[in-house]
């Protein structure tokens, strides 16, 4: 069995669309299905549905779904630490918040790339909670996140890069005194905690 496929059955439940998970391999939703009878005939049973353009998993691409994952995993790790160097082999999964890919993340590629010129990065954006949750899948690495309001499980490390203060932005005419009056008397945007 190929793990490529494998993987290319979990984008697509993941993604919900072979066209989206086309997209995100860099190859054409033909190769995509072409994956997917492969592994059909592979497990000797149909893994996906399709309605629509919408594709979702049959009852045995849910139950191998699981799996799956853990095989990707298992196999990324053992890849990882086939390494002649105190690093990892690569590649390194990082998530980011979209405000980090822009603010902190070029840069530390740039230094990254200068010790470990040999080792691929890949990275996921996506909000806080979502990155979160592929942290605890084993999917990703590491991911730049806003600190969540709880603690992280023991065997989790968490390490602080920056502190940013919150602002309030008003019209150059408002003669702020008190922040929380201007905020309780006047509209403002304010971000869903999904989205951060």
């Amino acid at each position: 069995m190929d793990l490529r496929f494998l993987q290319t059955f979990v984008y697509v439940v993941e993604l919900g669309s072979i066209a989206e998970a086309a997209r995100y391999q860099n190859l054409t939703p033909a190769s995509v299905q072409q994956r997917i009878r492969t592994l059909d005939a592979s497990v000797g049973s149909q893994l996906l549905l399709r309605s629509g353009r919408t594709v979702r998993p049959t009852l045995a691409g849910q139950r191998v779904l699981e799996l799956a994952k853990k095989i990707l995993n298992d196999a990324h790790d053992l890849h990882a630490m086939a390494s002649d160097t105190d690093l990892p082999a690569g590649p390194l999964r990082l998530g980011a918040t979209p405000t980090a890919i822009i603010g902190i993340v070029p840069e530390t590629l740039k230094r990254w790339f200068s010790n470990h010129p040999d080792v691929e990065v890949y990275i996921e954006p996506g909000s806080s909670k979502a990155l979160y949750a592929r942290i605890l899948e084993r999917a990703l690495d590491a991911a730049i996140l806003v600190h969540p309001r709880f603690e992280f499980p023991k065997h989790y490390a968490w390490q602080e890069i920056r502190k940013e203060p919150l602002m309030l932005v008003t019209p150059f005419a408002f003669s702020v005194t008190d922040t929380l009056e201007v905020i309780s008397t006047h509209p403002y945007i304010c971000y869903r905690a999904t989205h951060i």
